[in-house]
């Protein structure tokens, strides 16, 4: 009786996560391996807010340079995708959805982009970005590269004028979304 005391006093107290629930095969995409890397980047915005708007500052100049190289594929992609999606699915069929789609073909990945000739200039901007960090896991520059795609597509970055002049180090914090990707 005493242990059974012991064991739930101490469950209470325990500081630790558990991911997951019994056993599960061994990958990495597994559901408690996903919501352990969400745990670990909402500590690091919890923690260095920071590390967004330097992903930011240091990458999304090239991130918009790629798409802007690549605009002809984007457009292609956007009418091929619309005429795959049916006509009563109106919500999918909205142009911001469909180029979100486009531009996730375009840059699936960080595996992918490394294998990309006209993309020199991203990956060594995500590396630098990544090495400054120490987020230098390619599950890491997915979740950055994610994160791009999203700014991308959000209505935050319509008052962007200029990378350049503006500071995102407060937009940062609403920024959370990028770790649960």
């Amino acid at each position: 009786m005493k242990s059974v005391v012991v064991r739930a006093e101490s469950a209470a107290e325990s500081k630790a996560k558990r991911f997951g629930f019994g056993y599960e095969k061994k990958s990495a995409n597994s559901p408690s391996t996903q919501t352990a890397r969400a745990e670990f980047l909402s500590l690091i915005l919890e923690l260095t807010p920071n590390v967004v708007s330097n992903l930011f500052h240091t990458a999304y100049p090239s991130f918009n340079q790629l798409l802007a190289e690549n605009e002809g594929v984007i457009a292609s992609l956007c009418e091929s995708l619309e005429s795959e999606i049916p006509e009563e699915a109106y919500v999918l069929r909205q142009p911001k959805y469909i180029r979100e789609r486009a531009i996730e073909r375009v840059i699936p990945n960080w595996l992918l982009l490394q294998q990309r000739e006209d993309a020199d200039s991203l990956q060594r901007a995500l590396e630098k970005w990544a090495l400054d960090h120490n987020l230098t896991a390619d599950w890491c520059l997915d979740h950055a590269l994610e994160f791009l795609r999203e700014f991308e597509g959000s209505e935050d970055r319509l008052g962007i004028p200029s990378v350049a002049r503006h500071s995102l180090s407060d937009r940062s914090n609403k920024q959370q979304s990028w770790a649960y990707h």
